[in-house]
Protein backbone atom coordinates (compact mmCIF):
# COMPACT_ATOMS: atom_id res chain seq x y z
CA UNK A 1 0.00 0.00 0.00
CA UNK A 2 1.44 3.47 -1.09
CA UNK A 3 2.54 5.70 1.72
CA UNK A 4 -0.28 8.14 1.88
CA UNK A 5 1.96 10.81 3.47
CA UNK A 6 4.18 10.62 -0.21
CA UNK A 7 4.20 13.54 -2.46
CA UNK A 8 1.83 12.43 -5.96
CA UNK A 9 4.08 11.31 -9.23
CA UNK A 10 4.01 14.37 -11.74
CA UNK A 11 1.02 12.99 -14.88
CA UNK A 12 1.96 11.97 -18.18
CA UNK A 13 2.72 14.14 -20.88
CA UNK A 14 -1.00 14.86 -23.33
CA UNK A 15 -0.47 14.28 -27.00
CA UNK A 16 -0.43 18.33 -27.58
CA UNK A 17 2.48 18.65 -25.19
CA UNK A 18 5.00 18.78 -28.25
CA UNK A 19 3.10 21.91 -29.83
CA UNK A 20 3.26 23.61 -26.27
CA UNK A 21 6.58 22.81 -25.59
CA UNK A 22 7.76 24.00 -28.74
CA UNK A 23 5.68 27.08 -27.97
CA UNK A 24 7.62 27.71 -24.66
CA UNK A 25 10.47 27.30 -26.61
CA UNK A 26 9.82 30.09 -29.47
CA UNK A 27 8.04 32.42 -26.62
CA UNK A 28 12.26 31.61 -24.39
CA UNK A 29 14.29 32.43 -28.25
CA UNK A 30 11.70 35.66 -28.52
CA UNK A 31 13.90 38.73 -29.03
CA UNK A 32 13.15 42.19 -28.62
CA UNK A 33 13.51 45.38 -30.33
CA UNK A 34 17.32 45.57 -29.76
CA UNK A 35 17.80 42.19 -30.47
CA UNK A 36 18.35 40.31 -27.44
CA UNK A 37 16.14 38.01 -25.72
CA UNK A 38 13.29 39.41 -24.80
CA UNK A 39 13.26 36.95 -21.32
CA UNK A 40 17.34 37.48 -20.61
CA UNK A 41 19.11 34.79 -19.14
CA UNK A 42 15.68 32.49 -18.15
CA UNK A 43 16.84 30.29 -21.58
CA UNK A 44 20.26 29.11 -19.66
CA UNK A 45 18.20 26.91 -17.44
CA UNK A 46 15.67 25.30 -19.62
CA UNK A 47 17.95 22.52 -21.46
CA UNK A 48 20.99 20.87 -20.24
CA UNK A 49 24.37 20.84 -22.87
CA UNK A 50 23.35 18.22 -24.48
CA UNK A 51 19.34 19.40 -25.20
CA UNK A 52 17.84 17.70 -22.32
CA UNK A 53 14.78 19.75 -21.54
CA UNK A 54 14.65 20.22 -17.71
CA UNK A 55 11.32 22.01 -18.22
CA UNK A 56 8.62 19.66 -19.87
CA UNK A 57 4.96 21.06 -20.86
CA UNK A 58 2.10 18.19 -19.66
CA UNK A 59 -0.37 20.31 -21.49
CA UNK A 60 -1.61 24.22 -21.82
CA UNK A 61 -1.79 24.65 -18.26
CA UNK A 62 0.69 22.55 -16.30
CA UNK A 63 4.59 21.65 -16.52
CA UNK A 64 6.89 19.20 -15.12
CA UNK A 65 10.75 20.45 -13.63
CA UNK A 66 12.85 17.40 -13.94
CA UNK A 67 15.11 19.46 -11.31
CA UNK A 68 12.84 19.84 -8.46
CA UNK A 69 10.61 18.18 -6.89
CA UNK A 70 6.89 17.87 -7.24
CA UNK A 71 4.66 20.25 -5.20
CA UNK A 72 3.16 17.52 -2.46
CA UNK A 73 0.39 19.64 -1.94
CA UNK A 74 -1.54 21.31 -4.75
CA UNK A 75 -4.64 20.40 -7.37
CA UNK A 76 -2.89 19.68 -10.30
CA UNK A 77 -1.56 16.00 -9.19
CA UNK A 78 1.35 17.22 -8.49
CA UNK A 79 2.10 19.24 -11.56
CA UNK A 80 3.07 22.61 -11.86
CA UNK A 81 0.66 25.61 -13.27
CA UNK A 82 1.79 27.12 -15.66
CA UNK A 83 0.15 30.28 -15.49
CA UNK A 84 -1.07 32.98 -18.30
CA UNK A 85 1.40 33.13 -21.11
CA UNK A 86 3.80 30.63 -19.22
CA UNK A 87 4.11 32.91 -16.69
CA UNK A 88 4.63 30.86 -14.10
CA UNK A 89 6.73 29.02 -16.32
CA UNK A 90 9.28 31.78 -16.44
CA UNK A 91 8.69 32.64 -12.21
CA UNK A 92 9.89 28.62 -11.89
CA UNK A 93 12.95 28.73 -14.30
CA UNK A 94 13.70 32.04 -12.79
CA UNK A 95 13.54 31.23 -8.68
CA UNK A 96 16.33 30.40 -6.62
CA UNK A 97 15.36 27.07 -5.90
CA UNK A 98 15.16 26.01 -9.52
CA UNK A 99 18.52 27.98 -10.61
CA UNK A 100 20.29 25.88 -7.51
CA UNK A 101 19.19 22.12 -8.50
CA UNK A 102 19.69 23.18 -12.83
CA UNK A 103 23.11 23.36 -11.88
CA UNK A 104 23.48 20.72 -9.29
CA UNK A 105 21.85 18.09 -11.43
CA UNK A 106 23.18 19.44 -15.13
CA UNK A 107 26.49 20.66 -14.28
CA UNK A 108 27.12 18.69 -10.46
CA UNK A 109 28.13 22.06 -9.31
CA UNK A 110 27.35 23.91 -5.75
CA UNK A 111 25.17 27.30 -5.23
CA UNK A 112 27.35 30.24 -5.90
CA UNK A 113 26.31 34.04 -4.88
CA UNK A 114 28.00 35.77 -7.63
CA UNK A 115 26.81 33.66 -10.04
CA UNK A 116 23.02 33.79 -9.38
CA UNK A 117 23.40 37.44 -9.09
CA UNK A 118 24.68 37.54 -12.46
CA UNK A 119 21.76 35.06 -13.72
CA UNK A 120 19.03 37.15 -11.95
CA UNK A 121 20.21 40.53 -13.13
CA UNK A 122 19.62 39.66 -16.61
CA UNK A 123 16.77 38.13 -16.23
CA UNK A 124 12.96 39.41 -16.97
CA UNK A 125 11.43 37.29 -14.00
CA UNK A 126 13.58 36.87 -11.30
CA UNK A 127 14.28 38.87 -7.92
CA UNK A 128 16.54 41.91 -9.35
CA UNK A 129 13.95 42.28 -12.10
CA UNK A 130 11.20 43.41 -9.69
CA UNK A 131 13.83 45.55 -7.82
CA UNK A 132 14.01 47.49 -10.57
CA UNK A 133 10.26 48.11 -11.07
CA UNK A 134 8.15 51.54 -10.03
CA UNK A 135 6.26 49.62 -7.70
CA UNK A 136 9.19 48.12 -5.44
CA UNK A 137 11.41 50.94 -5.72
CA UNK A 138 7.97 52.97 -4.07
CA UNK A 139 7.46 50.53 -1.34
CA UNK A 140 11.45 50.76 -0.74
CA UNK A 141 10.94 54.40 -0.47
CA UNK A 142 7.89 54.07 1.75
CA UNK A 143 9.76 51.51 4.22
CA UNK A 144 12.71 53.87 4.02
CA UNK A 145 9.88 56.88 5.49
CA UNK A 146 8.15 54.10 8.08
CA UNK A 147 11.81 52.99 9.73
CA UNK A 148 13.12 56.63 9.88
CA UNK A 149 9.35 57.63 11.82
CA UNK A 150 10.09 54.91 14.21
CA UNK A 151 13.61 55.53 14.86
CA UNK A 152 12.66 59.01 15.22
CA UNK A 153 9.84 58.58 17.98
CA UNK A 154 12.36 56.47 19.42
CA UNK A 155 14.88 59.09 20.19
CA UNK A 156 11.80 61.23 20.99
CA UNK A 157 10.77 58.63 23.91
CA UNK A 158 14.10 58.22 25.12
CA UNK A 159 14.33 62.27 24.79
CA UNK A 160 11.37 62.44 27.57
CA UNK A 161 12.38 60.05 29.53
CA UNK A 162 15.44 61.66 29.78
CA UNK A 163 13.84 65.12 30.88
CA UNK A 164 11.59 63.53 33.30
CA UNK A 165 14.49 62.34 34.94
CA UNK A 166 16.29 65.31 35.23
CA UNK A 167 13.33 66.57 36.95
CA UNK A 168 12.40 64.60 39.05
CA UNK A 169 16.13 64.73 40.29
CA UNK A 170 16.00 68.49 40.45
CA UNK A 171 12.61 68.17 42.21
CA UNK A 172 15.22 65.77 44.84
CA UNK A 173 18.26 68.32 44.96
CA UNK A 174 16.43 71.81 44.96
CA UNK A 175 14.82 70.81 48.61
CA UNK A 176 18.05 69.63 49.58
CA UNK A 177 20.30 72.00 48.73
CA UNK A 178 17.88 74.73 50.75
CA UNK A 179 18.11 72.89 53.68
CA UNK A 180 21.80 72.07 53.54
CA UNK A 181 22.06 76.47 53.16
CA UNK A 182 19.81 76.88 56.08
CA UNK A 183 22.18 74.05 58.39
CA UNK A 184 24.75 75.88 57.21
CA UNK A 185 23.80 79.28 58.07
CA UNK A 186 21.94 78.53 61.83
CA UNK A 187 23.36 79.45 64.88
CA UNK A 188 26.57 77.22 65.49
CA UNK A 189 26.88 76.14 62.07
CA UNK A 190 29.71 76.37 59.68
CA UNK A 191 28.36 78.94 57.10
CA UNK A 192 27.13 81.11 60.44
CA UNK A 193 30.64 80.63 62.53
CA UNK A 194 32.64 82.01 58.82
CA UNK A 195 29.68 84.95 58.28
CA UNK A 196 30.56 86.32 61.72
CA UNK A 197 34.33 85.74 61.81
CA UNK A 198 34.29 87.67 57.96
CA UNK A 199 31.77 90.57 59.70
CA UNK A 200 33.78 90.69 62.40
CA UNK A 201 37.57 90.90 60.70
CA UNK A 202 35.68 94.06 58.46
CA UNK A 203 34.14 95.49 61.92
CA UNK A 204 37.92 95.35 63.08
CA UNK A 205 39.01 96.83 59.97
CA UNK A 206 37.00 99.83 60.34
CA UNK A 207 37.43 100.35 64.08
CA UNK A 208 41.35 100.66 63.00
CA UNK A 209 40.46 103.12 60.12
CA UNK A 210 38.76 105.11 62.49
CA UNK A 211 41.09 105.41 64.83
CA UNK A 212 44.03 106.08 62.58
CA UNK A 213 41.71 108.79 61.45
CA UNK A 214 41.78 110.51 65.05
CA UNK A 215 45.60 110.15 65.56
CA UNK A 216 45.93 112.40 62.05
CA UNK A 217 43.53 114.67 63.15
CA UNK A 218 45.03 115.22 66.17
CA UNK A 219 48.38 115.62 64.85
CA UNK A 220 47.21 118.33 62.56
CA UNK A 221 45.99 120.23 65.37
CA UNK A 222 49.07 120.54 67.53
CA UNK A 223 51.49 121.37 64.65
CA UNK A 224 49.06 123.88 63.69
CA UNK A 225 48.48 125.41 67.53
Amino acid sequence: MADADAAPAAPAATGDAVVWQKNLHDTLMRQDSMGGLRHGTTIEVYQSPNGDKMIEMIDATHFNCLCCPTPAINNNAGAHNAGLNFSNVMMHMCSKAHWTNFRRNVFDQPFDEAAWLAFTAGSQHGPARAKRTAQYQSRAASSDLKREAVQRAKRQAHLRRLWRLVARVAALLVPWHARAIERAYAPGGIGFEAARADFEGHADAEEHVEDGEEVEEACKSQRVS
